[in-house]
């Protein structure tokens, strides 16, 4: 019998199929398979690479079939049967423990692979537990702290805190400076590849340290001739410290020795950084005011200090230091004065009673001035400092002095300094302020100036004797002569130091000691020969500490020239900065990281700015301020130093004020620069 005949018949009979309509392609589509007697296969199940396991990081898993030209129909997913809406690839990613599903959908020729899966373990290892340098211990001094892990690519997921365990929300970092006993916590946090660290700690004491000087500065008075009312003055460098914040335990403590004339008068000061100041013991003699003032934590970066008096008045001083290691809540311990009267003070200058202080270590701080003399002639011959203190920079010409001493124990001390060859009576104040190890922020490594003392000589004499106490291993004095002033013809001092004259004739010298030996800072003095021609020339002298061996970088040139300048109202408290009314050098030196010093005459000055890049403008300034009289608190001279850390050209630019309107003024602007260690 024909099979297409069977087939109908059997069609026709099947009970199964009697209710079903078939179509002729169906019909012909049985009847092709049962002559070939074969059925569509299925393509082959994906396998994986690599194949399902226990694995230390994340997988790149690839995934593929035998059958050929079906790779392109492989769809996946993590969740269970795949199907054609699944991701359609052969590359998986697994960065965590998860099982992968795969299956062959839709390839020509074929039927749908039967799934296949693959369970991935993964696990991931947590990033090394992070470490300290240095190490945890107990430490005399601030720390500037390091966090770091061994993990490569994962320093930049570094978290801290100071109070346990840190999450994502604590500070991120590498660097912290600890100014206290504290213990810092830190975790590697969501590094890619890896889990979270185990939390590391370091434990660090800080005790012990005593109170340290940063800068030391101190200047003359005003002439006798003016009065002034409004005085503004310049510490070498701001203030250190880690925020802005009023009393914050990385900031400094700033002292500073205030003296005046009439009694009646009041004094305020303010600064850059809006500090809160203090006014700590004073005394009065009836007709000379002494006034400590203070800022414990002094905000960071603040270098410009204003004077201001209720009235003007004559014979003015100023004079400001920087601590470290103090404390930074309530820490006056005691303060004395002298008592000025019926005796003299002189020559030896002691408190009228003792300062009975009440913790270890504290700074005892003493400050005083010639209460009978003006100005502006020899008054003392050298200071001799009490016992266990230090010496400041200090005035024999108008006779004042400061000194200091970290006092071991706490107890009763009485201040006391000689001042040798007065026969003067002193107005003097003491305060003892509270140390606190670790507190405050030390100076940075580098070259910078620890002292600087601004002197008029006198011209009576030569030799010509300054005491100036010493911490660096570079001296520079800068004087502001011109060709109707007396010259310095030399500079000596008492540890043999050679002062090294660099100057063109008639314009401002410059004396500097490279690789300085200093054998007693209390007894250092420098004495400067002159020729004693004409009114005495305002003068700096710099103790630098850090600078290299041998120092010296260029001498910059003489730049010569001359200007107008403008007119100032007593009352007018802005500084010219104009084309018009200043003087400008360009020098560029040749080594990378120091310090130039630049000094200026001015025919009529004064000075009373700087407004160059990087300028440290020195000189004092008071309203009113001209050259008519003696030349003291610089007068008519410029004085400015310069921090920088690369070899590209320097500009200094001193503003001019107080002189009459359209003038004409001569200058003459001399410098050098000297490199760091």
């Amino acid at each position: 019998m024909n099979k297409r005949l069977l087939l109908i018949v059997f069609l026709t009979c099947a009970s199964a199929m009697a209710q079903t309509v078939l179509s002729g392609s169906a019909i012909i589509s049985v009847i092709g398979t049962l002559e070939g007697f074969a059925t569509t296969p299925p393509a082959a199940s994906p396998t994986f690479s690599p194949a399902a396991g226990t694995y230390s990081s994340t997988q790149s898993v690839t995934i593929s079939t035998s059958t050929v030209g079906c790779s392109a129909y492989i769809y996946w997913n993590t969740t269970g049967s795949p199907t054609s809406g699944d991701t359609h690839g052969t590359s998986v990613s697994v960065a965590s423990s998860e099982t992968v599903y795969a299956k062959v959908i839709g390839c020509p020729g074929y039927t749908h692979s039967a799934v296949r899966s693959a369970a991935y373990t993964i696990t991931t290892p947590p990033a090394a537990s992070p470490t300290f340098s240095p190490a945890a211990g107990t430490y005399s001094s601030t720390q500037s702290v390091t966090i770091s892990t061994s993990t490569a690519g994962c320093s930049a997921y570094l978290y801290w805190n100071t109070t346990g365990s840190p999450t994502s929300g604590d500070t991120r970092g590498t660097a912290v400076s600890v100014a206290s006993s504290e213990t810092v916590y830190a975790k590697v946090i969501g590094c890619p590849g890896y889990t979270d660290s185990a939390v590391g700690s370091a434990v660090y004491t800080i005790s012990g340290a005593s109170p340290a000087m940063v800068q030391d500065v101190a200047w003359g008075t005003n002439d006798g001739g003016l009065r002034g009312q409004y005085f503004y003055y310049h510490l070498p460098k701001p203030t250190l410290g880690g925020s802005s914040t009023q009393g914050d335990s990385t900031n400094n403590l700033l002292v500073c020795g205030l003296s005046h004339d009439t009694t009646s008068v009041t004094a305020a000061i303010t600064d850059n950084q809006s500090n809160a100041w203090s006014a700590g013991p004073t005394t009065n003699d009836g007709g000379r005011v002494a006034t400590l003032y203070y800022v414990a934590g002094v905000k960071q970066g603040t270098q410009d200090i204003t004077v201001t008096l209720s009235a003007a008045q004559y014979d003015v001083h100023f004079r400001c230091s920087e601590f470290y290691n103090m404390e930074v809540s309530s820490p006056s311990d005691g303060a004395a004065v002298t008592t000025v009267g019926s005796g003299k003070a002189a020559p030896t200058i002691s408190t009228s009673s003792a300062i009975n202080t009440t913790a270890d270590g504290d700074l005892i701080f003493y400050y005083g001035i010639d209460g009978t003399a003006q100005c502006c002639n020899i008054e003392v011959t050298s200071y001799a400092v009490g016992s266990n203190f230090s010496l400041l920079v200090n005035d024999l010409r108008t006779a004042h002095f400061a000194e200091y001493q970290v006092q071991p124990t706490h107890g009763s001390i009485t201040p006391t300094i000689t001042a040798n060859g007065s026969t003067e009576a002193f107005d003097a104040v003491a305060m003892a302020f509270k140390s606190h190890g670790g507190y405050g922020t030390a100076p940075p490594p580098g070259i910078r100036i620890v002292h600087e003392y601004h002197f008029t000589p006198d011209q009576s004499s030569s030799p010509v004797v300054v005491q100036f106490p010493c911490a660096g291993n570079l001296l520079v004095t800068t004087v502001s002569t011109t060709n109707d002033q007396f010259n310095f013809t030399g500079i000596t001092d008492s540890d043999t130091n050679t002062h090294t004259k660099w100057t063109a004739a008639g314009y401002p010298q410059i004396f500097y000691v490279q690789n300085a030996t200093c054998s007693n800072p209390n007894t250092r003095t420098v004495s400067i020969t002159t020729d004693k021609g004409g009114s005495p020339a305002p003068s700096v002298m710099y103790d630098v500490t850090g600078a290299a061996v041998s120092a010296y970088d260029s001498t910059m040139g003489v730049v010569t020239g001359s200007g107008n300048q403008a007119s100032e109202a007593a009352s007018n408290t802005s500084c010219v900065n104009n084309s018009k009314y200043n003087s400008t050098l360009n020098a560029t030196p040749t080594r990378a990281n120091g310090l130039m010093f630049v000094v200026e005459n001015n025919g009529q000055g004064p000075e009373c700015g700087a407004s160059g890049t990087n300028n440290v403008f020195d000189s004092a300034w008071f309203q009113t301020e001209d050259d008519a009289c003696c030349g003291l608190l610089d007068s008519s001279s410029g004085f400015l130093h310069i921090p920088y850390s690369s070899t590209a050209q320097q500009t200094a630019t001193f503003n001019w004020a107080n002189s009459a309107a359209g003038s004409s003024s001569s200058f003459a602007i001399a410098a050098i620069a000297f490199s760091s260690q």
